[in-house]
């Protein structure tokens, strides 16, 4: 479960505060899909980094089934995050050094790791790429090579930040099939652009002016035309 208590959180900017989360709450339960739509601007990916425990919010606190976000240590079956840039995700020169890299870092036995590591190039159709660097790999296949090196971690729960807004149609439709099949597995965060993705959660939250506006199923959250231009989102094609 991820619990949002009062988060603050401020950028400064030539001397000048800018307040972009603002007293922020919310609760993700442990099978829960739930979206995240707000304007450009709104703090959907700063707030991504804060549940990652990458940023340190000026107020508040992030809990991750009771335990709470520390940004000096990442705990094992902390969240799993998903940049919206697979590029500025992967650190290692080949996918197969990609996956493997979080659980050498976590000090995995050899035996153990290897078995992992092979699961998920099986799992996420990258065994035939697994010597090749990373930034060979076509977008779809990036997508795939991110989420493989997030989920070997066996995280709690997962966090999408715009996953899909750097793929063409297939690979959007395939990545999103990926998604899909954890759906009521763990407890997921995804941020979008897109309506249409949107009605695929549980819930929507609607982030607005550093707060959550609005909150509950995406049907009856696209019902509400007139705050939707206010909020600065789209209704789906459908």
């Amino acid at each position: 479960m991820i619990a949002v208590h009062d988060l603050i959180f401020e950028y400064k900017t030539d001397g000048i505060k800018i307040r972009v989360l603002d007293g922020l709450s919310f609760n993700i339960g442990g099978d829960e899909w739930v979206a995240l739509m707000g304007a450009n601007g709104s703090g959907k990916t700063t707030l991504s980094l804060l549940l990652k425990g990458l940023l340190t919010p000026l107020s508040g606190r992030i809990f991750i089934n009771g335990n709470l976000v520390d940004p000096s240590r990442e705990p094992e079956g902390s969240l799993g995050l998903v940049f919206q840039n697979p590029d500025h995700q992967f650190v290692a020169p080949t996918v197969e050094q990609e996956i493997a890299f979080g659980l050498e870092n976590r000090g995995v036995e050899p035996v153990k790791l290897r078995e992992k590591v092979e699961q998920h190039l099986s799992a996420y159709q990258l065994l035939d790429h697994r010597h090749r660097s990373p930034s060979q790999l076509s977008g779809g296949e990036k997508r795939r090579l991110s989420l493989a090196s997030v989920l070997v971690m066996e995280p709690t729960g997962l966090i999408f930040d715009e996953p899909t807004t750097l793929l063409d149609p297939q690979d959007r439709d395939d990545f999103l099939k990926f998604m899909l099949s954890m759906k009521g597995k763990m407890a997921i965060l995804f941020i979008t652009p897109y309506p249409d993705e949107a009605l695929i959660a549980d819930r929507l939250l609607i982030l607005h002016r550093g707060k959550i506006a609005y909150d509950d199923q995406p049907s009856k959250v696209f019902n509400h035309s007139t705050q939707l231009k206010e909020w600065g989102i789209g209704v789906p094609s459908g």
